[in-house]
């Protein structure tokens, strides 16, 4: 373990607010490829059952029931999740090197290689560190970074992906 406080690290704080933690899971796992094609495929064996008629628009209205209600599970299933573990929404302070990170909450901390995540993606507010292939992710607002910082952090992260 390399020393805190070391050259090559920086220090950044921040919170993300429930709601937007929760916005931000739902859409990665809604939009993750398998349940893309599960609701393509859905769609299909609705779309059928309702042109083939003969008693199978029952079937169709199941599936589109299940089709409706898929979404709206999931994004009570996180609601539920985040209300129930406070540490997603504490203020955190993520101080990152090279090699790691170390993330502490006021009544936590959380060392991290770069290694133990799975990937890295970003768009214009976020920063997403893939822990597994589940669409969740630490999500980490781009707004807590200075532009040096922000391009340090991407150095480290994109790193990990070509190894």
């Amino acid at each position: 373990m390399e020393p805190s406080g070391t050259t090559d690290s920086s220090t950044v704080t921040y919170q993300v607010p429930r709601d937007a933690l929760i916005r931000v899971w739902w859409r990665r796992v809604m939009l993750q490829p398998q349940r893309l094609i599960v609701i393509a495929l859905l769609a299909v064996l609705i779309i059928a059952c309702f042109s083939l008629r003969n008693g199978l628009e029952y079937a169709g209205i199941v599936l589109l029931t299940f089709l409706i209600m898929m979404p709206i599970s999931l994004y009570r299933v996180l609601v539920r999740t985040v209300d129930g573990n406070p540490q997603f929404t504490d203020i955190r302070t993520l101080e990152f090197s090279p090699s790691r990170l170390v993330i502490t909450g006021p009544d936590w901390k959380a060392e991290m290689p770069w290694t133990q995540f799975k990937g890295f993606s970003e768009d214009e507010t976020w920063f997403y560190l893939d822990i597994a292939g589940n669409g969740l992710a630490s999500v980490i607002p781009k707004s807590a970074f200075t532009s040096e910082q922000q391009e340090k952090f991407r150095e480290y992260a994109l790193s990990l992906q070509k190894k």
